[in-house]
This record gives structure tokens, sequence and C-alpha cells, in this order.
């Protein structure tokens, strides 16, 4: 079923919109997510909710979509995975996040730091880690204890 369907459950306003069954919004966020939704179906979905709001149901169902699409990264020990974002970079200020891993990483933590660079004029945490030559990975990693990374081919 398109995403069409649904729209037509979920936009009719605060008092005449339905509920999505969990199965039914992991469906539709899947649709989003894969990219087979239309812009202006993207943006109906997203005012159809804001006006409506979401029950705990649908809230797990679009869980279960993102859940089934994430690229997980698992330590060999079992261990909780440390992650940290870095998307911004810095101008002026130093960029502190491969110290804040090391740190993490010594005390015994799987770490991932996660990120991309956004623009030509910032340092970003991929080149702090390559003058410190830490190879950083494009896929996801297996990740030692405390230690680096083993990276899949083609990092």
């Amino acid at each position: 079923m398109g995403i069409s369907q649904y729209l037509k459950e979920i936009g009719r306003g605060k008092q005449g919109a339905r509920p999505l069954a969990r199965d039914q919004a992991a469906d539709l966020f899947g649709q989003v997510l894969d990219g087979t939704a239309t812009d202006p179906e993207i943006g109906a979905f997203c005012i159809a909710m804001r006006v409506k709001g979401e029950t705990p149901e649908e809230m797990a169902g679009f869980l279960d979509a993102t859940d089934a699409r994430l690229q997980k990264v698992r330590a060999q020990s079992g261990k909780p995975v440390v992650v940290l974002p870095s998307y911004n970079g810095a101008r002026r200020l130093p960029v502190l996040t491969p110290l804040l891993a090391a740190l993490v990483a010594r005390a015994g933590q799987p770490v991932v730091i996660h990120g991309t660079a956004t623009e030509t004029s910032r340092i970003f945490v991929r080149d702090v880690l390559e003058a410190m030559d830490i190879e950083a990975c494009t896929a996801a990693p297996t990740l030692q204890d405390g230690g680096s990374p083993t990276c899949p081919p083609k990092c």
C-alpha cells in the first residue's frame, strides 16, 4: 500500500484522524526512509503527524522501520558501544571529540565517532584522526574493546 492510503487516515485533522497500527506506521515510515514517497507526500505526512500527534503504537512502528534500515555497529565483547556524533567541526576552538574517544577507549569501552564533513572552512574529526594516524572508516567497523576498530575492506 502506498503512503497516500495512510495519509487519508492520519490527515483528517486533530479530531478526525485515526491512529495507525504499529505495522502500518512501520510500512509508512519505511517508505519515507526508502525514498519511495514523493516530497509532497512526505510534507503531508509531517504536517498530518504534527496536527494529529503520534500514538505510542505509531512511534514504535516508526522505530521498527528505522531499526530495520540501520547499519548496526556491534562490539565483539557484547559491551555497549559509546557513540559520539561529530558533524559541525570547528573554526577556532579545538576539536576534542577524538580526545574523548581515546579516553573512553582507554577505559575499555568500544567507541564509534560518526559524522561527516559539511563544509571546507572547518576542521573536522576526520582531519584530527588523520593527523593522529588513525584511519577513519566509511562503513561500520568491528570494534575491539579499548582498541582500534577493524575497518571493513575499502574504508
